[in-house]
């Protein structure tokens, strides 16, 4: 356990892009950021997000894993108070021949992933969900 008192983050994609940027910030503010990505770099970047952040394998296309992983770093930190949602599968795009499922499914995962795991018990309780990405935070104050 890192800090029991420091609001804890979980960030999926957050071994880069807006995930790690968003680590970053609230590192600064002294929050404890779980940086979630299937980039094995991404452990390398979290000494960057601050002294309080840390860097688990999450691969969000695999629905299955995603309750456990929240429950995890509920069960090691005490408590989820902000799930950030930056994380996305992005297939090679051929436009000419632009396959409908696929792209549903980029779509997709991320929505099902901030669903699945605000339900999780323990974890964050109230969520928003924007079209690609969410944020769910504890008091639902985003």
């Amino acid at each position: 356990m890192i800090d029991s008192t420091a609001p804890v983050a979980v960030i999926t994609g957050g071994g880069g892009g807006i995930g790690w940027a968003t680590g970053r910030r609230l590192g600064a503010e002294g929050w404890t950021v779980v940086l979630a990505d299937i980039d094995p770099d991404a452990g390398r970047r979290a000494a960057d997000v601050g002294s309080r952040a840390e860097s688990r394998f999450l691969d969000v296309a695999d629905a299955s894993s995603l309750r456990p992983f929240i429950d995890a770093v509920g069960t090691d930190h005490g408590r989820v108070d902000a799930l950030i949602c930056a994380a996305g599968i992005e297939p090679p795009l051929d436009l000419a021949g632009l396959d409908v499922a696929g792209w549903d499914r980029t779509l997709q995962v991320p929505r099902s992933w901030t669903a699945t795991a605000s339900r999780s018990p323990g974890s964050v309780s109230a969520c928003r969900t924007p079209a690609t990405s969410g944020a769910c935070s504890r008091n639902g104050a985003n």
